[in-house]
């Protein structure tokens, strides 16, 4: 994973400005990363987050 990949995915999955929905896109875009990708940016997921992920879909 490379510094710029991390940079992007900090900006994108935890901006500067929060809005009410930044929590839900945040669950969808790590839920639908692959589990190696999901791994390598560290982001944490865990049965509760699936099944929070489903209710969603």
């Amino acid at each position: 994973m490379t510094r710029t990949a991390r940079e992007i995915a900090s900006a994108v999955l935890d901006p500067p400005l929060r809005l009410p929905a930044t929590g839900v896109a945040r669950l969808v875009t790590a839920g639908l990363l692959p589990a190696p990708l999901r791994e390598s940016f560290g982001l944490a997921w865990d049965a509760a987050r699936e099944r929070r992920l489903e209710d969603l879909c």
